[in-house]
């Protein structure tokens, strides 16, 4: 649990770091990412992508295990995310979760 917690400190640290020096931002919503026909979609060549399961070696993830149950994880991740500038809920459902985030551009 303390290294989840670790985990998701350090990517809320370097996310509001981008955003001090990197003040503005732009959208750009990836068209076929997501859920299909019940498993992930591959990434695409892009670097700003990664999956946890069955992807390339520049895509690849390990999986964030909680050790909550499933309400109480959703819970604490929303509650990160909404310190996370920039982001917001693409798609929820009781087992999927997007989310987007606007990347610093200059």
């Amino acid at each position: 649990m303390s290294r989840l917690l670790t985990a998701i400190a350090l990517a809320i640290f370097l996310t509001l770091t981008g955003s001090l020096i990197f003040p503005t931002a732009t959208w750009a919503s990836p068209v076929g990412l997501g859920v299909t026909n019940g498993h992930l979609t591959d990434c695409p060549a892009s670097q700003n992508c990664v999956v946890s399961l069955g992807a390339d070696a520049k895509h690849a993830i390990d999986p964030i295990y909680h050790h909550v149950d499933r309400n109480k994880a959703r819970e604490i991740l929303q509650k990160v995310l909404t310190v996370v500038p920039r982001t917001s809920v693409i798609e929820q459902t009781d087992n999927y979760r997007k989310n987007g985030s606007k990347a610093p551009s200059f």
